[in-house]
């Protein structure tokens, strides 16, 4: 005789392996908002501690927290140290321009979300036309020098151009603009004492202006170069 096949009974608890699943899941999802939260608490208590130690021994330090050395966070905000630098070098500025006879506005210290920038007027680094720096320019780059040596910070050295195209080619001012910033890149580093490893230069050309280029006047603040002491 024929046995008849054996029926299973459908398991009416596999609904459980789901629920199981599902209550894993939100489990790491929590561990994982929590492990999170601990990382920012852990990024405030290094923000307590790079402002205490905000003065090394005396000499200026500019810090970051968080974040690996390749993407590093920077600070929000302007700590004491960067305040301490900018009221540095806006005295070591203004002690220079005094002494030879120059406006204030000649070279000006400020903020940008990259770094602490100084700028400095086209006419008092170089010759028209030229890149090789004036004398009197040098004074004032190896204070600024002084200032930046104390500092782990990249420095970046920004060309700038007017509008207006010597030699009827608008190439020229790209190169114009690079063969500035690399006078200047030279001299932090064999006369500054400034790393060659900490130093960059960068050609603007007339391209980044910060002032209409159609008077004299607006023409005269677009020849500048920057020194922007990068936050990291």
């Amino acid at each position: 005789m024929k046995r008849k096949p054996k029926v299973v009974k459908e398991n009416s608890e596999r609904w459980l392996l789901t629920y199981a699943d599902l209550i894993t899941l939100l489990m790491i999802f929590f561990i994982l908002l929590y492990a999170m939260s601990s990382t920012d608490a852990r990024k405030f208590q290094d923000l307590t501690g790079a402002l205490q130690q905000a003065f090394n021994n005396g000499t200026y330090q500019l810090v970051t927290i968080g974040g690996s050395p390749g993407n590093p966070h920077t600070l929000s905000g302007t700590t004491p140290s960067q305040k301490a630098i900018v009221k540095k070098l806006q005295e070591q500025v203004h002690k220079f321009l005094k002494m030879i006879g120059m406006p204030q506005t000649t070279v000006t210290v400020g903020e940008s979300h990259e770094g602490i920038v100084v700028s400095l007027a086209g006419n008092l680094l170089f010759y028209p036309g030229g890149s090789e720096l004036k004398p009197q320019s040098t004074i004032l780059i190896r204070q600024v020098a002084q200032v930046m040596a104390h500092l782990p910070n990249a420095i970046r050295v920004e060309g700038n151009t007017d509008s207006s195209t010597p030699g009827g080619s608008s190439s020229a001012n790209w190169s114009l603009s690079a063969s500035r910033a690399v006078s200047v890149v030279r001299y932090l580093s064999e006369e500054g004492g400034i790393a060659p490893t900490r130093l960059q230069a960068v050609a603007n050309g007339e391209y980044h202006p910060v002032a209409p280029n159609t008077t004299a006047a607006g023409r005269a603040r677009n020849r500048h170069a920057d020194i922007v002491i990068l936050y990291h």
